[in-house]
């Protein structure tokens, strides 16, 4: 789940959730009166370790932070993870 502060950055935001192999499951606006929009998104399943995924994790972190967008929550996609 990804928070995007403005709508106008979601292009770019979505751009870089697919160069991560991310693909959107669905972009909502947070509230009513919120400027916020969530995007939902997922991938295929694979077996990637702890290491990995942190490191995946802040990578994806860094670049989200150019559109002042950022990561609220992931789910493993190993239970191991």
């Amino acid at each position: 789940m990804v928070e995007v502060k403005n709508k106008d950055a979601i292009p770019d935001v979505r751009s870089e959730l697919a160069a991560a192999a991310l693909e959107i499951a669905s972009i909502d606006k947070k509230g009513w009166l919120s400027r916020r929009w969530e995007i939902a998104a997922k991938s295929k399943p694979q077996p990637i370790d702890r290491v990995e995924v942190e490191r995946w994790l802040d990578g994806l972190e860094s670049r989200l932070r150019n559109h002042d967008a950022k990561v609220l929550t992931w789910a493993p996609l190993v239970p191991d993870a």
